[in-house]
């Protein structure tokens, strides 16, 4: 379960921290070697309505099915409905509920049912698609009741400030809040917490006109960022060691780009762990492996996703939120934070998010054993099921 567990973090942290690789691939299709035709027309969108997963069983040699993921949506594409199921022995088990209602293109609020837990979240946007707060309730008694709310401030497209409130009221007394702030030229310089202040403040310095900071400074923590052509390629995260009276590295973060400028490796190195993410594209740019390894003292540690084969839509709908399968979850954006462990509420958005991609039509995970890690064995394929929104 440990190792399940690990290596399903692994996947979501992939997901998280490298979805643009994914989606530049998408957007890059070579023009010399035609796509599977689009199965949706061009005023109807491609949806995914079905998840499988499904687990190797070493002794048959036959993937099981273990969970199922059900989605619904309306005429826009937003997920307006989905179960995620446990499978076993054929019968099928209710795990957890999710239900989603939309104003025009924006989920203004959803609510997930997961045995005895309920909990209802409700946003609300500008008409640009920033969230203007977020208020979450819980059921008590057969009602939901808001326990917490959150306030988001905007200065045009820069977020200024983010409030988490006690009170339920229209004034916030605020028990946490977060200050951005920035440059003439509309660069992050800081991000102040209240009240943890200067401890928890985080600091931006750049050269130039580089959109890119060199230095990001975190108490204790100092980032230093390099970047070639616009692309950061190194982040050093250091710190003052008081007993040698000397800064020491703790982290050593490097990315490397194959001609085509796509990511094909990331390496994190610590003194006792050396982690790799690997990256393959096919013959049309599409991402078709992503391998992780790590190497500690007690080993070597290795898991890879092999995609299946890709297919074009016109018009993509990819799922916001509710999406279990991984590589889908996230707007495909690529933010700094996510490299300087700094969470990021500027992304916060429930749009749904329609574009002609291509997509495959699942992977398979495998984990290496033996002495060598050399042999790749099986552990779970998933399965979509892409159908077409009228």
């Amino acid at each position: 379960m440990n190792q399940q567990l690990k290596t399903n973090f692994k996947l979501l942290f992939t997901s998280l921290l490298f979805f643009p690789i994914f989606h530049s691939c998408n957007n890059s299709i070579n023009k010399n070697n035609p796509s599977t035709p689009s199965m949706n027309s061009e005023n109807s969108k491609a949806v995914i309505d079905n998840v499988i997963f499904k687990t190797y069983d070493q002794r048959t040699k036959e993937f099981i099915p273990s969970r199922e993921s059900q989605l619904k949506y309306n005429a826009q594409g937003g997920t307006i409905e989905a179960n995620y199921f446990r499978l076993y022995s054929n019968e099928k088990s209710l795990w957890s509920h999710y239900k989603a209602k939309f104003s025009e293109n924006m989920m203004t609020e959803y609510t997930v049912e997961r045995g005895d837990y309920f909990r209802k979240t409700k946003h609300e946007f500008d008409a640009g698609g920033k969230v203007l707060s977020t208020v979450y309730l819980d059921r008590t008694g057969g009602k939901f009741i808001p326990t917490s709310r959150e306030i988001f401030e905007w200065d045009d497209s820069m977020l200024v400030s983010h409030k988490t409130c006690s009170s339920m009221e229209n004034e916030c007394n605020e028990i946490f809040e977060q200050k951005h702030e920035y440059d003439s030229m509309g660069r992050k310089v800081s991000v102040v917490s209240i009240p943890n202040g200067e401890k928890d403040t985080v600091r931006y310095f750049y050269n130039d006109s580089s959109l890119f900071p060199t230095k990001v400074t975190k108490i204790p923590y100092d980032y230093d960022i390099l970047t070639e052509n616009e692309k950061v390629i190194e982040i050093k995260k250091s710190y003052y060691n008081h007993y040698s009276q000397r800064d020491s590295v703790e982290k050593t973060t490097t990315i490397k780009y194959d001609k085509k400028e796509r990511v094909i490796l990331i390496k994190q190195e610590t003194e006792h762990e050396t982690e790799l993410n690997e990256y393959l594209y096919d013959d049309r740019d599409n991402l078709s492996e992503i391998k992780y390894s790590s190497k500690t003292r007690s080993g070597l540690d290795q898991t890879k996703w092999v995609f299946e084969g890709y297919k074009e839509y016109q018009n993509f709908v990819t799922p916001a939120w509710f999406a279990e399968a991984g590589l889908f979850w996230f707007e495909p954006k690529f933010t700094l934070n996510k490299f300087i462990n700094q969470l990021s509420f500027e992304n916060v958005n429930a749009k749904v998010i329609t574009s002609k991609t291509s997509f495959p039509s699942g992977y398979i995970e495998y984990w290496s054993k033996g002495k060598d890690r050399g042999v790749w064995v099986p552990y779970q394929k998933v399965e979509y099921n892409v159908t077409e929104l009228n």
